[in-house]
C-alpha cells in the first residue's frame, strides 16, 4: 500500500482553506488505495477530527524543518506539500528522506523542486509554471482538477428565485483583518434579505457575532465550523463572500457572487473571473470602504439579470471530478518515480 504525508496547516490567518482541500485530496487518495498521514496544526488536527476523516494525525506545524523531522522518524512513499512557503530551496532538503515529492500551489511565482505540481485554479494553465520546475515534473493544472468535496460533487443549483431566500456570506475559515462583523452590519443595514453566515468559532470576533444574531434573529443565521456549507450556498440567492478555495465550490454551484478580494494573492483570479462574467468583484483588502461595499451589494442584487449571467457562466468552470483526477495522476506519477 502506497504510504503518503500530506502537510497543510489551518490558523486565524491563514484560514481553513489549505487544510480543507487537502482533506478531500486524501479522501481521494485513500479512495484509490493509498494510506495517509495528515500533519497539522492543532486547529488542522481539530477540523479533520470533527469531519470523522480517517487520516492517522501528526500535530506539528507544516514549516521545512517540522516536515522534514517527521520524514526522517517514519519511511513515506511520498510527501504532498501545500502552504506558500514552500520552493525549492524547502523541498530539495527533503530529498534525502522520501523518493516523491509533490506540491500544490496557486500562485506560479517561484521555482519548486517537485515531481508533481498540482494547481486547481481554472485561471491557470500548465504554462504558468513555464521555467519554475524540474524537466521530468508532471503538471496537473487547471479547473479539471479543482479539489471540491464531497457535497460539492453532485450538480445542486442556488435558489435564485426563491422569493426572500438569503444572502450567503463568508470570509472562509479565517478573518485576519477582523473585517467580518463590519461587513455582516453593512449588509443589515443595507438589504432587506436574511443572511446565513459560514465562518470559523476560533476567529477573534466569534462572540461578537453570536451577540449580533441574537440581536437580529430574524434575519441572521451564524453557523460556526458549518458541516454543511454546500446546504447554506443551496438556498442562498446569491454570496457576499471571499475568493480563494470557496470561489469554486461556488462556482461549481452556480451560486451567483459578489467575491470580496481580501488578500493579494486573489487578485488575478478574482479579475480574470470578473472580465469573463463570472462573478462581480468587490476589494476588502484594508482601507476597504463601507460605503462602497453598501453600493456593491445593493446594485448587485437588484441585477437579477447579472445574477443569472454569474450563474450560468460558473457552473462549467470546474470539473465535479477533479479530486479524483488528481489523486490518480498523483498516484501514477509516483508509482513511475518508484519504478526508475
Amino acid at each position: 500500500m502506497t504510504r503518503l504525508l500530506i502537510c497543510a496547516d489551518a490558523g486565524a490567518d491563514m484560514g481553513t482553506g489549505h487544510l480543507r482541500r487537502m482533506l478531500t485530496l486524501s479522501a481521494a487518495l485513500r479512495g484509490e488505495g493509498a494510506s495517509i498521514t495528515l500533519q497539522t496544526s492543532p486547529l488542522g488536527a481539530e477540523i479533520a477530527r470533527t469531519n470523522r476523516e480517517e487520516e492517522f494525525l501528526v500535530v506539528a506545524p507544516c514549516h521545512p524543518q517540522a516536515v522534514g523531522q517527521t520524514l526522517a522518524m517514519t519511511q513515506y512513499d511520498g510527501v504532498i506539500l501545500d502552504n506558500y512557503w514552500w520552493d525549492e530551496a524547502n523541498e530539495t532538503p527533503l530529498r534525502t528522506h522520501v523518493p516523491f515529492l509533490a506540491v500544490v500551489d496557486d500562485l506560479a511565482d517561484r521555482s519548486h523542486d517537485a515531481d508533481v505540481l498540482l494547481d486547481q485554479n481554472a485561471h491557470h494553465d500548465a504554462t504558468v509554471y513555464n521555467g519554475l520546475l524540474p524537466d521530468h515534473c508532471r503538471r496537473l493544472v487547471g479547473g479539471k482538477y479543482c479539489l471540491l468535496s464531497a457535497p460539492f460533487q453532485n450538480e445542486r443549483s442556488p435558489a435564485l428565485a426563491k422569493p426572500n431566500a438569503p444572502i450567503f456570506v463568508s470570509l472562509g475559515g479565517g478573518d485576519p483583518h477582523r473585517d467580518l462583523v463590519a461587513v455582516v452590519k453593512t449588509l443589515l443595514a443595507n438589504t432587506a434579505r436574511p443572511l446565513t453566515i459560514a465562518t470559523g468559532s476560533h476567529i477573534t470576533d466569534a462572540a461578537a457575532l453570536r451577540n449580533l444574531a441574537e440581536t437580529h434573529s430574524t434575519r441572521l443565521e451564524v453557523i460556526f465550523d458549518s458541516p454543511s456549507v454546500a446546504d447554506q450556498m443551496e438556498r442562498s440567492q446569491f454570496a457576499v463572500a471571499a475568493g480563494g478555495t470557496m470561489t469554486w465550490e461556488r462556482a461549481s454551484m452556480g451560486l451567483p457572487s459578489l467575491c470580496l478580494i481580501v488578500a493579494d494573492n486573489q487578485i488575478d483570479s478574482a479579475v480574470w473571473l470578473a472580465k469573463r462574467d463570472i462573478h462581480t468583484q468587490f476589494d476588502l483588502r484594508p482601507g476597504w470602504s463601507k460605503h462602497a461595499l453598501a453600493d456593491a451589494v445593493k446594485s448587485f442584487a437588484a441585477d437579477t439579470k447579472r445574477q443569472h449571467i454569474h450563474h450560468d457562466k460558473s457552473r462549467a468552470l470546474v470539473a465535479r471530478d477533479g479530486a479524483v483526477r488528481a489523486a490518480q495522476g498523483l498516484l501514477d506519477s509516483l508509482n513511475k518515480t518508484s519504478l526508475a
